[in-house]
This record gives C-alpha cells, sequence and structure tokens, in this order.
C-alpha cells in the first residue's frame, strides 16, 4: 500500500523555505551551511513543489551548454538517453559513464559504479528474468518515461564526479539531489556529499514511498561538494532480483530506482582574495588557481598570489 504524500525542507544555518508535513529525511550528519531538502508520496505531484523549490534555489537550467556558466544548474531525467531497441528495453553505460559530460549531453557529470555497468531503463515494462515486479507498476517515474538503475552486479551504489561540462577538468558543484521511484525502507537509500579532500560534509536518506516516488538533496553555502555517492535500496536492480520479502528470514528486499537529477553548475571555485575566505576550514572549498592543501597554503597564496 503507498504511503501518504509528506513532505519537509530541513533547514541548517538558513532562512527557512519550506517545512510542511512531520515526516522528513534522516539526516545522519550535515555541514552547519547545508539546507536539506525533502519530500515523499504517491504521485509526482506530491513532490513536486519541494523539486521546484530545490531547482529554484540551484537556478535556471544550463541544458547542455559546454563549459563553466557563471551560475545555474543542470538536470538529467534519462529521457534524452537512447533506448538499446532489444524487448528488454534496456540501455547498458560502461562505468565510469561519460555520456552526460559528452556531446550531445554535455551536462559535467560522470558516473561510475566500481566495475559493473549502469542501466537506463523504460519504466513500465516487464524485463524478463525478474519475477514479474517490474511490469507490475512499482516503480513510477517522475518525468517522461524513463528510470535509472545501478548495475545488477554489485551493491546499489552510484557515484557521480562533477567536471567542467564537456571538458575533463574537475569541478565542484554548491548542490545536488535525486528523485527515487519505491523507496520501502526508511535507511536503505541515502545521498553522501563529499568535497575536493574526499571528506563527507552531509548524509541524508530519502524518506520512504512505496511504490511511490521520494526526493532528497542539499545544497551548501560554506562548501563545494566533488562527488556524489547514492545507495539506492539495500538490493541491486537486476535480473533475478525481487521487491519484497527475502527468502532469507528477516530481511527485505528494498529496490530501487532513479529519475531526475538536478545539480548545481560545475564550477572552478576561486580564487581567495582575503585571508579569512581561508579560515575556518574556507581553503577547502577552493579549486582554482589550485587544491589548497592546508589554511597556511591558503593565506600565502593571498598575500603573495603563489
Amino acid at each position: 500500500m503507498a504511503v501518504s504524500d509528506r513532505h519537509r525542507v530541513v533547514l541548517r544555518g538558513l532562512a527557512a523555505i519550506c517545512a510542511c508535513g512531520l515526516v522528513g529525511p534522516v539526516v545522519v550528519n550535515a555541514d552547519a551551511s547545508s539546507a536539506v531538502y525533502s519530500a515523499a508520496g504517491s504521485t509526482p505531484s506530491a513532490i513536486q513543489s519541494v523539486v521546484d523549490a530545490f531547482r529554484a534555489a540551484l537556478g535556471a537550467d544550463n541544458g547542455n551548454l559546454p563549459g563553466q556558466q557563471p551560475d545555474g544548474r543542470r538536470s538529467i531525467t534519462w529521457d534524452d538517453i537512447a533506448l538499446d531497441p532489444d524487448p528488454l528495453r534496456v540501455t547498458s553505460f560502461p562505468s565510469p559513464m561519460e555520456t552526460l559530460n559528452s556531446p550531445p549531453t554535455t551536462r559535467g557529470a560522470v558516473f561510475s559504479n566500481g566495475c559493473q555497468d549502469a542501466y537506463c531503463f523504460s519504466a513500465g515494462f516487464v524485463i524478463s528474468g525478474v519475477n514479474g515486479f517490474f511490469g507490475e507498476g512499482i516503480f513510477i517515474p517522475f518525468s517522461g518515461a524513463r528510470l535509472f538503475g545501478s548495475g545488477p552486479l554489485q551493491p546499489a551504489v552510484t557515484e557521480v564526479h562533477f567536471f567542467v561540462a564537456g571538458t575533463d577538468i574537475p569541478a565542484t558543484v554548491s548542490g545536488f539531489g535525486v528523485v527515487f521511484s519505491d523507496v520501502d525502507l526508511a535507511t536503505s537509500t541515502s545521498v553522501e556529499y563529499f568535497n575536493r579532500q574526499d571528506e563527507s560534509i552531509g548524509l541524508a536518506f530519502a524518506p520512504p514511498a512505496n511504490q511511490g516516488l521520494s526526493f532528497v538533496g542539499m545544497i551548501f553555502a560554506d562548501q563545494r561538494i566533488a562527488r556524489v555517492r547514492i545507495v539506492s535500496g539495500n538490493t541491486p536492480l537486476g535480473f533475478g532480483n525481487s521487491d519484497g520479502p527475502s527468502p532469507y528470514p528477516g530481511f527485505f528486499n528494498d529496490i530501487v530506482a532513479m529519475d531526475d537529477f538536478m545539480y548545481a553548475e560545475p564550477s572552478i571555485f576561486g580564487p581567495p582574495t582575503v585571508r579569512d575566505d581561508c579560515r575556518n576550514d574556507g581553503w577547502k572549498r577552493f579549486d582554482f588557481p589550485k587544491a589548497f592543501s592546508n589554511q597556511g597554503d591558503c593565506i600565502q597564496y593571498v598575500n603573495t598570489g603563489n
């Protein structure tokens, strides 16, 4: 049975945008400057207002414009990714998946999942060998018809690294969010955010919405995101796996798909101009003219230009 609709935005150190309902994300850790957006419901309209607020906070969509744009965001809906013309309606991508940082879809994001493939599939179609669950409507899309899932032969983990759009220049973003389909368990699905030093700066779990949609995203005022780690359920989306009670006692298979991704413009951040830019871990934010090794290194650049 689908859960009731609910949504909430949890803000830390920023003015409130929305606080609706009583159920929010489980936030394990978050930088003091972060804004955490969360929504869950049985239909796209149930989470639309929170997704719209998140998009508005990031700025206008820059589409496939190559190079670094002065502001705005990038979006991925999966509906402009060509499907493989086979009866399973599955398109397999190698890892790392550079499709979304190459023409015609130059959006500054490269996906990986360790060693296996990632899959983009068309929602609402039976995929042979998955016990029929994929044809019974457990996954609904937020936009268009297509959804995205991590590769089937490893844990359900997807990592996203950011680059100046259409280049191999590493970049960072100030915010990232994703829509999930059919989150059943409260702590099965999460997004974790890492800075340039590969330190975790935020982790939030998506609220459950059985056979519905969930959204979670974070925007940071004082941090920059170099990569995100998405865990989509506790069981990979793949042939032979089924969503629901497991044959193993006490275990429930939660298979989760993903739809829209949205994130701030991938940018090179810098340079620092005054010493205070470097203090209180401020040095960690900068990519330009270099990634500083510590506060003193940053202050030396401010003082000398080197």
